[in-house]
């Protein structure tokens, strides 16, 4: 039971650290990325539920800098892979939704607070390894500005909750904002590591789930944004952000399904994308309603 009227800690932007030569923060990044560096390839898994699923399809992860450097095997899925995550995500929808949206909000907020402590650096080397960017274009990207989705969006759901209709006489107005019935699909881009974090994440806050697809290309640094996830809250991993990484080239060839077309108990569906570039692997259906 949840009885009181709740305000967030007001957000503010998340310094920008310079990295300069001779800083702690320049040799605590550079030791991060020579251990990443150095270290033997990862197996990057598939999160389905509370499940860590590894395949025997593992393509490797290799850092656009350096093509023979393999940082890792990801593993893929398969149109049962996505149908379980789907299944997983529904199964946990109904006690999510249901959860006091400042007890949801608590999780992102500890979330920003571990990316801008302890994980700030591994997500900034993953980007720079991954993703081929600078120690500043990784800063402004995979720390300070997912560090900022995140604590502004719970700034932001705290405001639409507190848009409440006016009144009259004898009637007293009021709405309860409802998550989305069904599941939210999201499918990331590779360029940008908070846009990746921040898509599944400011729907998940809002009380709905999540099937998260990150592109291919970004799945290094989407792992280290997922155990940043497990280790802020275990509840998180199992009962929100369910990923299920599927080959699209399956979809794009016509084989089998979209995995909206075995779900139709979404009344009203819809389509979005933020890609920059008409030639994205994004897999509208023909119809945005079932």
């Amino acid at each position: 039971m949840s009885n009181g009227f709740y305000k967030v800690p007001a957000p503010t932007n998340e310094p920008v650290r310079s990295y300069a030569v001779g800083t702690k923060d320049r040799e605590d990044l550079l030791n991060t990325y020579k251990a990443m560096y150095n270290q033997e390839p990862i197996e990057t898994p598939l999160y389905i539920g509370n499940k860590l699923v590894h395949t025997d399809d593992r393509r490797p992860m290799t850092s656009p800098q350096d093509h023979k450097k393999v940082l890792g095997y990801q593993s893929f899925g398969n149109k049962e892979h996505v149908k379980q995550a789907i299944e997983a995500a529904l199964a946990a929808r109904s006690k999510w939704a249901s959860t006091p949206w400042e007890q949801r909000a608590a999780i992102f907020l500890k979330a920003a607070d571990l990316l801008a402590g302890p994980y700030r650096m591994k997500m900034n080397a993953a980007t720079m390894l991954g993703q081929s960017k600078n120690a500043f274009q990784a800063e402004i990207d995979s720390a300070c500005e997912l560090i900022d989705f995140l604590r502004y969006n719970v700034a932001f759901a705290q405001q639409i909750y507190n848009d409440q209709p006016s009144n009259q006489s004898g009637v007293w107005n009021r709405v309860e904002y409802r998550p989305l019935e069904g599941f939210v699909f999201a499918l990331t881009p590779f360029n940008f590591t908070a846009i990746a974090g921040n898509l599944p994440s400011s729907a998940a806050m809002m009380g709905n789930v999540v099937v998260w697809k990150p592109a291919n290309t970004q799945c290094y640094s989407a792992n280290v944004i997922m155990e940043n996830c497990i280790r802020c809250h275990t509840q998180l991993n199992t009962e929100l952000v369910k990923t299920g990484r599927m080959n699209y080239e399956m979809a794009k060839a016509g084989e089998g399904k979209a995995c909206w077309d075995c779900h139709r108990d979404i009344p009203h569906g819809g389509t979005n994308s933020l890609s920059s570039t008409h030639n994205a692997l994004v897999p509208y259906p023909k119809s945005d309603t079932p």
